[in-house]
């Protein structure tokens, strides 16, 4: 018994000596060096005091330009998104939030050859999917393809962008085609929807009028085979 007792005495002195025997850190500053710090050598232990100005300190310094974009390091990633296609990510060295950059946009177009009796229009829609409210616009390049006798100066007047009873942009200025193959374009902006992604089914409203007959017509006819569009608002 007594031999156990000094072999136990023995073992839990050895077990406190080697636990204040720890490895020194260091013995001199100059084993404390480290990128974007000043070091020291302290009591065997290295110690740090980050560099000003520097990205990689470990300091998210805004007063120098420092952020996410410029210096990911010290302020974090550029990230985080509301949905499919919007989200935080670097344009010119600013976090923004946007469409993401891994998005792709497609141009779309459709061509109609829309024949009304009196007139008739040749049209190319054109419309980016998915469509941003901020910067896209709904395009109508549009021909005065063919009249009838006695028919002239065609105008178109206003177009709506429509989902039921629902109007999400409108376009009211005349677009003139005096004569057959005069060419015009129509740009239709759409309202910033409440949310930042929302898809819907449009239709195209348009107005126009001509003379015939020295009096004047006033028409209107629809458009409705665009796809379903999804429209971001960031």
């Amino acid at each position: 018994m007594k031999i156990r007792t000094v072999i136990g005495i023995l073992a839990i002195a050895l077990m406190i000596v080697l636990a204040g025997c720890k490895p020194k850190e260091c013995t001199k500053d100059i084993e404390c060096e480290k990128e974007h710090f000043v070091g020291g050598c302290s009591e065997n232990k290295c110690v740090y005091q980050p560099i000003a100005n520097e990205c990689g300190n470990g300091l998210c310094e805004e007063n120098v330009g420092e952020n996410s974009c410029t210096c990911e390091s010290d302020c974090g990633e550029c990230k985080g998104g509301t949905g499919k296609y919007l989200g935080k990510s670097c344009q010119k060295d600013i976090c923004v939030f946007g469409i993401k950059k891994d998005v792709k946009i497609v141009p779309t177009s459709l061509f109609e050859d829309r024949k009304m009796g009196d007139v008739n229009l040749q049209i190319n829609y054109k419309f980016n999917s998915p469509f941003n409210t901020l910067a896209d616009k709904i395009v109508m390049d549009v021909e005065l393809f063919n009249l009838r006798e006695g028919v002239s100066d065609v105008r178109i007047t206003k177009v709506k962008a429509l989902e039921k009873s629902s109007e999400f942009g409108s376009f009211e200025s005349a677009v003139d085609f005096p004569s057959v193959g005069s060419k015009g374009r129509v740009d239709l902006k759409i309202n910033k929807f409440s949310s930042p992604e929302e898809e819907h089914d449009i239709d195209l409203a348009v107005w126009y009028e001509y003379m015939k007959n020295d009096e004047t017509v006033k028409a209107q006819f629809t458009y409705s085979k665009l796809p379903k569009i999804f429209f971001l608002s960031p």
